[in-house]
């Protein structure tokens, strides 16, 4: 009874009851579209991290997430590579160098994290080499010591393909070292903020 009479009250006035029927359809499309919306950039800012520079999995210094100094690294750097260079389950590894360094160049000054990279295993792990100008990922420079800038970076300071840079930051011993880098190619991920603060240069143990 209940149901008869309210099924016919609806119909009473057929303008207004297809009026509230469309608002109410368009307001769930709205908040669908939205959360699907939401959902999807996020799970795309999470696979560009994972595939960009986060990975899967990071082993580091437990001091060095606290402090992040070179000082901080592993001990057995090279006994741990090896382990996971037989491990057969693991898809992928590189081993990084993380320095925060003060780039000084004609047109200006930056602070930066220079990544110390090997990339004939670092391209197996991430998509950087696959975000270049050149495609010169540390395949062709000469003795200048190369490095790959952002192109965010790159625009900020005026800086192009083969333009010179002095690196300042400390070793091991604490001391200031400087060293002149060449551009030998510019790199671009979806990541603004990641891509003003680093740059790559090969790794050295």
């Amino acid at each position: 009874m209940i149901a008869a009479i309210s099924y016919r009250n609806i119909w009473r006035n057929k303008q207004r009851s297809l009026v509230v029927m469309f608002a109410i359809a368009i307001g769930i499309w709205g908040a669908l579209l939205v959360i699907g919306l939401a959902k999807g950039l996020t799970g795309m800012r999470h696979d560009n991290a994972v595939s960009t520079y986060v990975s899967h999995i990071q082993v580091h210094d437990p001091d060095y997430l606290r402090f992040g100094l070179i000082e901080n690294h592993i001990d057995k750097a090279n006994e741990l590579e090896q382990y996971l260079a037989k491990e057969p389950q693991l898809q992928a590894y590189s081993p990084r160098i993380k320095i925060e360094a003060f780039l000084q160049s004609t047109q200006g000054n930056s602070a930066l994290i220079l990544n110390g990279i090997k990339p004939d295993l670092e391209q197996e792990l991430t998509v950087v080499s696959e975000m270049l100008e050149d495609g010169n990922y540390f395949n062709s420079f000469k003795r200048q010591s190369p490095i790959i800038i952002s192109k965010r970076l790159s625009e900020r300071l005026n800086l192009d393909i083969g333009a010179k840079l002095r690196m300042s930051f400390s070793n091991v011993d604490g001391q200031t070292v400087s060293t002149v880098y060449k551009v030998i190619d510019i790199f671009q991920t979806g990541n603004s903020i990641y891509d003003e603060v680093n740059a790559f240069v090969p790794y050295t143990s």
